[in-house]
């Protein structure tokens, strides 16, 4: 990764909202060997911390306000650094990229003593890939585990794998955090892509739960088909 890279990744953000009020870019800083983007007064959300010898990029999701598309990190929602790490919300939600900048993996492993940073949810969430007229836009990790509303936990998915299958999956998954009950939870979701999509084919999903509530372990293989 080099700083020539991330500059392009900041100029693409800022061409993707520039229609977007108030929006300006805010600070790239270097910071004990490290990049810091400071967010401007209107995104407060929009900030990470760059490791270009690792390829890390530590940022939180989410938002401080509910009202406002502003409150989504839109340095997760857009273009995302290629061979990347994204390490979210305090390392509770991990993500890997591809060498095409497509999330090929997401891992998070929650339990009810650890406590997520990031705000209120935004009631907005990304949009904006290659999607069918069979697809919903999809959650890779569900917004009933906390993970990100941006666009690198969004994948464009069949509307029955994403409401039939993993609907199901993720509401059994979430049971003990809805009732507020001690719990561990280790997922990992990996993604195949084709070479020049960012509509994945396959979706591979691997969780094990803990709790007084529901518990269990799975591995489950799934085809994205497209509807004719």
């Amino acid at each position: 990764m080099t700083l020539e890279t991330i500059q392009y990744h900041l100029e693409d953000m800022k061409e993707r909202l520039s229609g977007t009020p108030d929006f300006a870019l805010g600070l790239l800083q270097e910071v004990k060997g490290q990049l810091v983007y400071i967010h401007n007064d209107n995104y407060q959300n929009t900030s990470a911390i760059i490791d270009m010898e690792t390829n890390t990029i530590v940022a939180a999701s989410g938002s401080r306000y509910e009202d406002s598309r502003q409150d989504l990190n839109e340095l997760l929602n857009g273009k995302l650094l290629r061979n990347a790490k994204y390490i979210i919300d305090g390392g509770a939600f991990k993500y890997y990229t591809d060498a095409c900048g497509r999330t090929r993996k997401a891992v998070t492993i929650l339990s009810d003593s650890i406590d997520i940073q990031h705000g209120q949810r935004p009631k907005y969430a990304a949009s904006g890939k290659a999607k069918q007229s069979s697809d919903d836009f999809s959650h890779i990790i569900g917004c009933s585990l906390m993970a990100p509303h941006e666009a690198i936990n969004i994948v464009c998915l069949n509307w029955r794998l994403n409401r039939e299958v993993m609907g199901p999956i993720e509401s059994f998954l979430a049971a003990p955090i809805r009732a507020k009950a001690h719990y561990r939870l280790s997922l990992m979701v990996k993604l195949d892509y084709p070479t020049s999509s960012s509509r994945p084919i396959s979706i591979h999903y691997q969780a094990e739960l803990l709790s007084n509530v529901a518990s269990g372990s799975f591995k489950f293989a799934f085809d994205n088909c497209i509807e004719p």
